[in-house]
């Protein structure tokens, strides 16, 4: 059975849907605990970690480096779960959390930007300009945090498997075209693809082991076999270097690590300056 990421833009009944394909599919439903797991691993409060990822940058809010902290622990605790059997789930960007992985079907749910103000003021009880208001501001950050965390526009369709217009369907509807698809051959979990989750859920692990120490770290994992690459300079590189390594060294299934640091050309510029 695959594994069903749904992507739902602001006023989209994307949790009713969810967890009404997780029904058809026999399959668990999982979203706002994988936040709260995410948020202890980070140290912060549940609030802050969906601030993280929801409200657009500004001078004195949410630095860059506690983003990516964020995004850290929910990688990994996403991909933990995605190893304990068929999954339904449903957190901010999970189509960019989760790549590679065969098995996963990605999904996006979308409807006219007036279509969904009309949904958002019912639920809200608000306005129907307030409504229209939110649901644009809802976009504009949605799309500005995708450039920003993942140099990607996360208005292509082309960043999943499904796309699925929730203003011609309801709910029950909607459900069943995403479950129907999900039964097709391609999205069989394979012992390549089973493989793949796995090492990604490892790498994903130890970056969020090193995510505090180095927050643009890469790390790729291949049967336990870690590669970190990183562009820690200065002084003390030698010393956080070797930090990173043994941190790594200590999460749970690694059997090796490699590491490259990558020269930054703009560090050694600037350093001078400091």
């Amino acid at each position: 059975m695959a594994m069903i990421c749904l992507s739902s833009l602001a006023g989209c009944p994307g949790e009713e849907v969810a967890r009404e394909a997780a029904r058809l599919t026999g399959s668990e439903y999982v979203g706002p605990e994988l936040l709260t797991a995410a948020a202890t691993g980070a140290g912060l409060p549940v609030e802050k970690l969906h601030q993280a990822l929801t409200t657009a940058p500004s001078f004195f809010g949410i630095t860059l480096a506690t983003r990516r902290r964020c995004l850290a622990h929910l990688q990994a605790v996403l991909t933990g779960r995605l190893l304990q059997g068929p999954t339904v789930f449903l957190v901010p960007y999970g189509h960019h959390l989760v790549r590679g992985i065969s098995h996963l079907l990605k999904v996006r749910l979308y409807a006219p930007g007036e279509v969904r103000a009309q949904s958002w003021a019912q639920a809200r009880s608000c306005s129907a300009a307030e409504a229209v208001r939110r649901v644009r501001e809802q976009d504009r950050v949605r799309l500005l945090l995708a450039r920003l965390l993942f140099s990607a526009d996360d208005d292509d369709n082309d960043l999943f498997d499904l796309v699925v217009n929730s203003s011609h369907l309801d709910v029950e509807a909607a459900a069943q075209v995403v479950a129907e698809t999900a039964t097709q051959p391609r999205y069989r979990e394979t012992s390549y693809s089973r493989q793949c989750l796995e090492d990604l859920a490892l790498a994903n692990r130890v970056k969020a082991a090193l995510v505090g120490e180095d927050d643009e770290v890469e790390v790729t994992s291949s049967g336990g076999l870690v590669r970190l690459r990183t562009r820690v300079t200065g002084r003390r590189s030698r010393r956080r270097r070797q930090r990173l390594q043994q941190l790594a060294e200590q999460v749970d299934g690694v059997m090796g690590v490699e590491l490259e640091q990558v020269d930054d050309l703009i560090s050694r510029i600037t350093r001078p300056l400091r």
